[in-house]
């Protein structure tokens, strides 16, 4: 609970230096952007750790090794392409973060095509 304050102080904080430099010098809004997205990124990554370890002995008792290894990856590059869509986004692009998240739903669906053919082959034996 402790961390979703510190995260929140800490973007509160992000903010109000943001509106001060804008007005002392715009140059420094991009590298404090990226910074403070980083920063946030890896305190949620720390907090989330205990989570996948958790995520991680279920899988391995379920015995479903190859398809939580699939969703992990998926989820990773679902995390990135938000991050960094939205830092696109707070910098006004909102062209460049469309097209960065069509690329990555594209990525996320080809993670997927070995589950779509277990469940092909599945189907075939039911009905075979």
């Amino acid at each position: 609970m402790n961390a979703v304050f510190s995260a929140c102080f800490f973007a509160i904080f992000t903010v109000i230096l943001l509106g001060i430099s804008e007005h002392i010098s715009p140059r420094f809004k991009a590298p404090m952007l990226a910074g403070a997205g980083i920063l946030l990124f890896l305190i949620m990554l720390y907090y989330f750790a205990p989570v996948l370890k958790k995520l991680r002995e279920i899988a391995d008792y379920a015995a479903m090794g190859e398809g939580f290894s699939i969703l992990w990856k998926g989820l990773g590059v679902s995390l990135a392409v938000s991050v960094t869509a939205s830092f696109c986004r707070d910098l006004g692009e909102e062209g460049v973060a469309s097209k960065l998240e069509m690329c990555g739903k594209g990525a996320v669906l080809s993670l997927t095509l070995p589950i779509l053919e277990d469940v092909l082959d599945l189907i075939g034996e039911m009905l075979g």
